[in-house]
């Protein structure tokens, strides 16, 4: 969110308050600002919403807590992340090696986007990963890819030569 998105922010915040008889005053609001103002209004918006339908956590007032835990609930907001994690390992690492990311939607992603060397060449798009991501996380885990070839491997193996084994890369604790 943005300094102009603080009054529709502050807003929802009333709004939600006004459904479990706690609104929140103005410290209380600028903590919540304070933690939520890296994601997206529509996005915290509908994380709201589906606190508000659960049937255990909704009975109450939800803390940024449990709108971050619905946000990560969605697939957008999750490729997101994984579009970053694999930017941080494509700077770090390069296209030579192969990548197996531990979250397996992100490596059919980055297959459909042209594979690993077309990424770290800085062809993926935020929104186009975003959109292929969404798509993959609803595939069963069977039918979803379990690496990225990177160039040696795609070398070694048209030439003969043994392949080494891919790097894994974990999901990062603050995404989890």
């Amino acid at each position: 969110m943005n300094d102009e998105e603080k009054r529709a922010f502050w807003e929802l915040l009333k709004q939600t308050g006004r459904l479990y008889h706690r609104i929140p005053d103005a410290e209380l609001a600028q903590m919540y600002w304070k933690v939520l103002r890296g994601f997206e209004l529509k996005d915290i918006e509908k994380a709201i919403s589906r606190h508000m339908a659960n049937p255990i956590d909704g009975k109450w007032m939800p803390k940024p807590a449990n709108i971050i835990e619905q946000l990560m609930k969605s697939s957008g907001v999750r490729g997101a992340q994984m579009f970053h994690v694999a930017q941080m390992t494509a700077r770090d690492y390069g296209p030579y090696p192969s990548v197996r990311f531990m979250d397996l939607p992100t490596n059919d992603t980055i297959n459909q986007i042209g594979g690993w060397e077309d990424f770290c060449a800085g062809k993926g798009e935020l929104e186009k990963f975003k959109e292929l991501y969404t798509q993959n996380k609803k595939k069963p885990k069977e039918a979803l890819s379990t690496y990225v070839q990177g160039k040696a491997e795609i070398y070694n193996k048209a030439n003969g030569h043994k392949t080494a084994q891919p790097l894994v890369i974990e999901i990062p604790k603050c995404y989890q």
